[in-house]
């Protein structure tokens, strides 16, 4: 990629200037604005997928509060799942 993109450039080079501003230089600009574009997209998406898993693990580690209820009883199973939920965030273990 690298040699094709310096050999296009070399080749661009024999335009004369006024004709490479006028034509080359604006697709070029374009084109820096189209990657900035995907980049951002890229970034919102990805950035909201992480935001909400790690939502739905506080979720998951907020819910087995109910075991300070009396009336409801706690398992090894809710410990484990607790457990897990908290190795798989972000949160210090404690």
């Amino acid at each position: 990629m690298f040699i094709a993109v310096t050999l296009a450039g070399f080749g661009l080079s024999f335009l004369p200037f006024t004709e490479l501003v006028t034509k080359v230089f604006p697709v070029i600009g374009w084109l820096g604005v189209l990657f900035v574009a995907v980049l951002l997209v890229t970034w919102l998406v990805s950035a909201r997928t992480v935001i909400a898993e790690e939502g739905l693990r506080g979720d998951l580690i907020r819910a087995p509060l109910y075991r300070l209820d009396p009336n409801r009883r706690w398992t090894p199973r809710h410990a484990d799942a607790l457990i897990h939920a908290v190795d798989e965030s972000n949160l210090r273990a404690m």
